[in-house]
């Protein structure tokens, strides 16, 4: 079964020549601002901001930096210029750490009893291992380690 793949999904849809869906809404958003200093504001503040946000608009919708589109670039310039540019290691963050775990240790622990085996008993355990649990000792199924001491 042949399935289509998808080829040149990076290229933007073009509806009107060659602007595209987000240049095309970029543009209707400049001329509704721009009707509205027109219509709101005297004519310095309208040629001023109108220009400012002509430049604005402009920049968003058509300029590419290394291909990318401009508000790609600019919001990987913000997220580098949140992070710290040089990194310093801190003692404190591990000694809060290490307070906490210290909290937890000092609550009183039952001492877990490890249990011992004889040789005797480590020679049945081995014997039931090496025949592949051929050998059936009713004691070495008795799982009990303190019962040969």
């Amino acid at each position: 079964m042949q399935f289509v793949v998808p080829q040149f999904i990076e290229v933007e849809n073009k509806i009107i020549g060659p602007i595209s869906t987000r240049q095309f809404i970029l543009l209707v958003i400049l001329g509704v601002i721009e009707f509205l200093l027109f219509r709101l504001a005297p004519v310095w503040m309208f040629i001023i901001g109108g220009v400012i946000t002509l430049v604005m608009f402009i920049t968003l919708a058509f300029v590419k930096v290394n291909s990318q589109p401009f508000h790609l670039f600019l919001l990987a310039i913000i997220q580098t210029l949140k992070k710290p540019s040089q990194r310093v290691w801190t003692k404190a963050g591990h000694y809060q750490e290490k307070k906490k775990s210290k909290e937890k240790e000092s609550l009183p622990k039952s001492i877990p009893i490890k249990p011992h085996f004889t040789r005797s008993r480590l020679a049945e355990l081995s014997l039931v291992v090496d025949t592949g649990g051929a050998y059936r000792d009713t004691e070495v199924f008795n799982l009990n380690p303190f019962k040969h001491q």
